[in-house]
This record gives C-alpha cells, structure tokens and sequence, in this order.
C-alpha cells in the first residue's frame, strides 16, 4: 500500500471531507449496535428482568451463545469496513487509500483520497500499543 503524509496532502490544498466519513461510518453503525446488544443484553435482561430457563446451564448457554454471535457480528462488521473503500459524497467517485506515513508511531492510519474533489478523510484503524491515547 502506498503511503502518504497528511501534511502533504493539506499543503496541495486537500481539505477534510467530514460528511463522506460520517457516511461511511453510518454504514456499519447499525450492525455494530446488533452485535454490542447481544454479547451485552442477554446477561442483565435474563439476570433481573425475565429467565425463560429453569436450568441455570441453560441460561448460562444461551447467554454464552448471545455473546459469541454478536462477538462475531462485531469482527465482521470492523473487517468489512477496514477492507472497504468508502465513496466520496462529493464526487461519488471512489477515494483511493493511503497509509499515513507521518501517524504517530503506535497508530496505524489510513487516509482516504478524493483527487476529483481534492478532498480526504483519516480514520484509525488499529492501535499497537496498550497505552492510553
């Protein structure tokens, strides 16, 4: 993957395209909040609202299988969208990506470029370090 540095880019007079990003994150918002509710939803709806179980392994199989599927769901969704190209809402061409090559150095950080609208917009899509930030 080719890189870029951001600071080159807004030197060529790129400007920040927030509406694309907003977007294109809408587009995985709505699986997200699927899979955030089932791994944790089950546990304090069956714990202090209603158990449909009678045998506690039960309950405990249902809740441990509500957590796997929506663990899953939340992978699928981050690896769908660090592997798609968003679309400029521009242009409504596609934006090429670049790895930022000036990110600081625990961050990696890809920059998504619009040539035809001279815009772009970052997003961080992995973190190396365990450090606050």
């Amino acid at each position: 993957m080719q890189e870029l540095a951001l600071n080159e880019l807004k030197k060529s007079g790129y400007t920040e395209d927030r509406v694309s990003k907003r977007a294109f994150e809408r587009l995985y918002r709505p699986v997200s909040i699927v899979g955030v509710l089932l791994c944790l939803g089950p546990y304090p709806f069956t714990r202090f609202v209603w158990s449909p179980f009678a045998d506690p392994f039960a309950q405990f199989f249902m809740i441990f299988f509500c957590f796997v599927l929506g663990f899953a769901i939340c992978m699928d969704a981050a690896i769908r969208a660090n592997e798609s190209i968003p679309v400029s809402h521009q242009s409504g061409a596609r934006m090429q990506r670049f790895l930022r090559s000036d990110a600081p150095q625990d961050v990696t950080e890809y920059l998504d470029v619009d040539e035809t609208s001279k815009t772009y917009f970052a997003r961080v899509v992995g973190r190396d370090g365990a450090g606050p930030g």
